[in-house]
């Protein structure tokens, strides 16, 4: 009586149903998966997978964004000493890049007894005149920079930085 009860209890619920499913053989031999589907199936859930991770990634992402989106910090405090700093301009036959590159310098916010600037050149053409030019001119403007020339491009820019650092900046602490 109790067997028949659990079978009766068995057969009504999910199991049976799901049991049913594993066993059922209706539609066998209709579809067989082959080396071809699999070379294409494993791919694109592979790739499905990665996607949906990255989906997932960036939902918590916008989480966290508003999660601590008024988490700001304040302003910086004031600097009370400021740096001594020295601007190394490596360059190489850029004749049309170089006036731009001193003008963006000169505009730096930076008190200029702590500035100093240099214009490291290797060029071997017109390069050279219009460097030394400009640095002249922004030097006469009260810019702290200098023209420093190699005639050897040993190292190349990487060369002309070493050869930079060995050179003395007035008022430098090297």
């Amino acid at each position: 009586m109790v067997l028949l009860n659990i079978l009766l209890f068995l057969s009504q619920s999910g199991v049976s149903r799901y049991w049913h499913k594993l066993t059922d053989r209706t539609f066998t031999g209709i579809y067989h998966a082959n080396a071809f589907d699999l070379a294409m199936m494993i791919p694109y859930f592979i790739i499905l997978v990665i996607l949906a991770g990255y989906g997932l990634h960036r939902y918590w992402l916008v989480y966290d964004y508003y999660k601590y989106r008024k988490n700001v910090p304040g302003p910086p405090p004031p600097v009370r000493e400021w740096p001594r700093v020295t601007i190394q301009l490596p360059i190489f036959n850029e004749r049309y890049v170089i006036e731009r590159l001193v003008e963006a310098i000169s505009r730096f916010d930076y008190p200029h007894e702590l500035l100093d600037v240099q214009v490291l050149d290797d060029s071997t053409d017109e390069t050279c005149e219009v460097a030394k030019a400009c640095v002249d001119r922004h030097a006469a403007a009260g810019m702290p920079i200098t023209y420093i020339h190699r005639a050897n491009r040993e190292g190349y820019k990487a060369g002309a930085l070493e050869n930079g650092l060995t050179s003395r900046l007035p008022g430098a602490n090297l």
